[in-house]
């Protein structure tokens, strides 16, 4: 019989992470953050973790502070058409009740629902909030699958800061075992990351190339492409202007290169 104490909590965001997320069930201040939470009253480790999938659009809104900049959301409707990988990590209602806390930064004791959320599907427990939406998702071997989102749905999308997608990146890799191309593949389409990152820099990212790595290379495309622009048309620019596409591709692969080096678009 499954433990009626016992819920699924679907993280989607850097919760992916678990070092991250345990932070709210332990304290202190995670990677990459400058806020120190408050530990829960209940200490236990997860019960259990698994990959998750949920059909519920992926988007980045919002300005944090923390984060400075968008932050992970998903659309409150459900979508077939959609696939955001998330992770599961099976906890005590007292660890939810204390992590919807900790999301909302509600003040005193936060009690959600729980057989209201799965009857009507969702239950709102802060108004403001950002993330003060609890959705149910459904059964996973037999206990209930939660998550937190906003109440609205958000048509003003927020890029998201690098440091942010980084340990998303990682807790992708740790969760599902995406290799970067994949994690490129999957950042690539979603809202607020699309039209605010070219595609070089979203592949720097997930790449993990450092500044230095990162410098010398596009000085070097910088480089190439005042030589190129330089020349008259002819053989020679065609020869130079191949030179560089193989450049890119051992560097980049076949994605598309989006105006790296002066005015060169390849």
């Amino acid at each position: 019989m499954a433990n009626k104490d016992l819920v699924w909590y679907a993280a989607y965001g850097s919760n992916m992470l678990e070092e991250r997320f345990l932070h709210y069930i332990n304290g202190g201040i995670p990677r990459g953050s400058e806020r120190n939470y408050e530990p829960c009253s209940d200490l236990a480790p997860p019960k259990d973790i698994r990959p998750y999938e949920i059909n519920f659009e992926l988007f980045f809104a919002r300005e944090s502070s923390s984060w400075k900049g968008g932050i992970a959301f998903i659309e409150p409707e459900k979508s077939n058409e959609s696939k955001t990988l998330a992770k599961l990590y099976l906890i005590s209602k007292t660890q939810f009740n204390h992590l919807a806390k900790g999301e909302t930064q509600a003040q005193g004791i936060v009690e959600i629902d729980f057989d209201q959320a799965v009857n009507e599907g969702r239950k709102v427990f802060k108004r403001p909030s950002w993330y003060g939406l609890v959705l149910f998702l459904g059964y996973f071997e037999d206990l209930p699958v939660f998550t937190l989102t906003g109440e609205k749905p958000i048509d003003v999308f927020t890029r998201p800061n690098e440091n942010y997608l980084s340990i998303i990146a990682s807790g992708l890799r740790q969760t599902h075992g995406l290799n970067n191309q994949e994690i490129f593949q999957y950042f690539s389409s979603k809202e607020g990351i699309l039209g605010n990152y070219k595609s070089y820099e979203l592949y720097d990212l997930v790449y993990e190339r450092t500044n230095k790595e990162i410098e010398f290379v596009r000085a070097l495309f910088d480089q190439y492409a005042k030589d190129f622009n330089s020349m008259p048309d002819g053989d020679l620019k065609e020869k130079k202007k191949k030179e560089l596409e193989n450049l890119m591709k051992r560097y980049y692969g076949e994605i598309h290169i989006d105006n790296l080096g002066e005015s060169f678009n390849i």
